[in-house]
């Protein structure tokens, strides 16, 4: 057959409905041989992921053909796969950007536009520097949408690249969208150091025309409220972020699965009563050695100890053989902070009840 070329430029470019038509008048004038002919071409072109089309079109394509598994002395399975992979290529065409974006909000990428897409697309196309891949990547739903886009074209690790994907590029985006990824944490550091610039100038403006540092800081001389506003200024985002990364990973490693064959790691059982003594320990020295520490000391060491808590419960369910998402140990605390703070509430309730009955007698006067 001549014209299988033309069969495939149609199926990318033609609405399912006419496409289906267009095969129906095909079939009346193919002989065997040219049916057959067109036949391999087009399984060959589908292989090779140079045919890309719609699900609907592949579809009528195979019925055209009469293709099924045992038919085509195909792997089972196969036909479903090409048909998916032609699907994912036909989306790259700039014709069905709209219809991309549609498809990554479904996989994740929330609030995707027309542009958003087809610069996601093109980030994955066109190999960048690792610096240039960091800025990209600096707004929060840059990686939610790479990783969307990326599960929509069927990016694996395991699997050949869809054509006209960078390797570079993947391996970055698939890093920059997990959480457990050194890519994931340099870009945590990178916007940590931009929020601290951020603080800094606005906590060095504020010391320069607001009276805040004297009313928060009334005890310290003005050159210790300098130091201690736009030192917290610049280093609370830095070490808040280090401290967020830590716990990442100390919950990703504690709820690695474990080999039974393989003795168990003494570093991963020794973890929890070391980070219990050092809590300990240095919750101790700074309450000891640092003057009016409570402010900053018990919401730090009550995190501290629920996220052990947490983690010690992690490595529990782990022995029974119940896997943890690591989203758990996050509404675990939740749970906990809610649980900590209605006690507080219900006692302050009381107190007043309590107090406002002991003097029942004195508001009746009034």
């Amino acid at each position: 057959m001549s014209n299988w070329m033309d069969l495939l430029e149609r199926a990318k470019s033609t609405d399912p409905q006419p496409f289906a038509v267009y095969l129906q008048g095909l079939r009346s004038q193919w002989s065997l041989d040219e049916r057959a002919e067109a036949s391999a071409r087009v399984l060959q072109a589908l292989r090779a992921r140079q045919a890309p089309m719609n699900l609907s079109e592949a579809a009528a394509l195979y019925q055209a053909f009469g293709w099924d598994d045992a038919g085509c002395g195909l792997a089972p399975g196969e036909l479903r796969e090409l048909a998916e992979h032609a699907w994912q290529d036909w989306l790259q065409l700039p014709a069905q950007t709209d219809l991309l974006a549609q498809q990554m909000e479904a996989r994740g990428g929330r609030w995707t536009s027309h542009d958003d897409a087809a610069s996601r697309l093109q980030q994955l196309r066109e190999p960048r520097s690792h610096l240039r891949n960091l800025m990209s990547a600096l707004p929060l739903r840059v990686p939610r949408q790479a990783a969307a886009l990326m599960d929509v074209l069927g990016c694996q690790e395991d699997r050949p690249l869809p054509p006209g994907i960078d390797a570079g590029q993947a391996r970055f985006w698939a890093g920059a969208s997990d959480v457990t990824r050194l890519t994931a944490a340099q870009l945590s550091l990178l916007r940590a150091l931009l929020a601290s610039v951020a603080l800094t100038l606005m906590a060095f403006i504020a010391l320069a025309t607001t009276q805040i540092a004297n009313t928060l800081l009334p005890y310290q001389s003005e050159e210790q409220r300098r130091a201690i506003v736009l030192g917290t200024a610049a280093l609370a985002p830095l070490l808040g972020t280090l401290l967020a990364i830590g716990l990442r990973h100390l919950f990703v490693w504690q709820s690695a699965p474990e080999d039974p064959s393989v003795p168990p790691s003494r570093l991963r059982w020794l973890a929890l009563p070391v980070a219990c003594a050092a809590i300990a320990v240095v919750g101790t020295a700074v309450y000891l050695w640092v003057p009016s520490p409570s402010l900053w000391l018990a919401p730090l060491c009550w995190l501290l100890a629920w996220t052990v808590l947490a983690t010690a419960w992690i490595r529990y369910q782990l022995r029974r053989g119940k896997p943890v998402r690591m989203e758990l140990p996050v509404s675990f605390l939740v749970m906990l902070s809610v649980l900590s703070v209605l006690p507080a509430l219900l006692g302050a309730l009381l107190l007043w009840s309590m107090d406002l009955s002991g003097h029942r007698q004195r508001l009746r006067r009034s």
